[in-house]
């Protein structure tokens, strides 16, 4: 018997099971759309903050006049508006990550005969004397 199941004639291969190609363009969408989320989260947050003063800002982080980037984008608050979106993209990711574990593991969507994938170890009890 060969080693891996592509090496046998199709009549005898068992037949994959894929995830529908649907979710190819659910996951394209939450690519995009998930730093556009992200961004909009960071602009809440800052604006809530100015207003109740959860946290203060870092002096070092606001953009003056002289800098670079404030002569492209003038807006003072762009470089925490920057770590705040890498910050709510990556939490998104992690939760997006999550489910889609959760979701692929309860409905079974994980194929359980590919090369491998080693089945947990069975033992017979021992008879006693």
């Amino acid at each position: 018997m060969p080693k891996y199941n592509e090496y046998l004639p199709r009549s005898t291969r068992r037949r994959e099971r894929k995830a529908h190609p649907i979710w190819r363009g659910v996951g394209c969408l939450l690519m995009a759309l998930g730093p556009v989320v992200a961004y909009a989260g960071a602009d809440v947050l800052l604006k809530q903050n100015g207003e109740n003063n959860w946290f203060p800002m870092p002096v070092d982080l606001i953009a003056r006049p002289g800098h670079f980037i404030y002569q492209i984008i003038p807006d003072p608050m762009i470089y925490i508006k920057i770590i705040l979106t890498i910050a709510f993209a990556f939490v998104f990711y992690v939760i997006f990550l999550l489910l889609t574990f959760f979701l692929n593991t309860a409905f079974g969507v994980t194929e359980r005969n590919d090369p491998y994938y080693v089945p947990p170890m069975t033992r017979k009890p021992r008879r006693r004397r």
